[in-house]
Parts: structure tokens; sequence; C-alpha cells
């Protein structure tokens, strides 16, 4: 008799194994996560400063001076545009 797809699934350690990636991808979220609200509150602290330079600084980068932000296109021109590497 075949198997089916969701047998495989508890033979040997296939179950363990998934169970583990799970527990590895939620591992990674929540580093993400933490990562993400530190950087979020220095910048947003950073982005308070009265200094003339970093006020337009991050203005331009977060994109409310310009139509695109200039790290996205950095990101795009990075992994989109990959006939010039």
């Amino acid at each position: 008799m075949q198997l089916s797809g969701i047998d495989v699934i508890f033979k040997g350690v296939n179950l363990q194994r998934l169970m583990g990636g799970l527990i590895v991808t939620g591992q990674i979220a929540l580093v993400s996560i933490v990562f993400s609200i530190l950087f979020g509150l220095i910048l947003g602290i950073v982005m308070t400063s009265k200094n003339k330079i970093i006020y337009w600084t991050f203005k331009i980068l977060s994109g409310k001076y310009e139509n695109h932000s200039l790290a996205c296109v950095a990101v795009h021109n990075l992994f989109w545009n990959c006939e010039r590497l």
C-alpha cells in the first residue's frame, strides 16, 4: 500500500524535525521583533534631534522628503538588478 503524504510525517523522526524547525523559526522571529523594537526606539529618539544634518538625513531616508525612500531604492537595486553583477 502506498503511503499518503500525512503518513510520511509520522514515520521516523520527521515530525520531530518539523517541530524543531518550527521552534527555530519562532526564535528567529522573536529576535527580529526585539531588534526592530530596539532600533525603532533608537532611531525615533535620534530623529527628534534638533541637529539639522541629522534631521534632514532621516527625513530623506524615511521617504518624507522624496517620493521613494533611498533605502528601498538601494535594496531594490541590490536584489533585482542582478544583471549588473
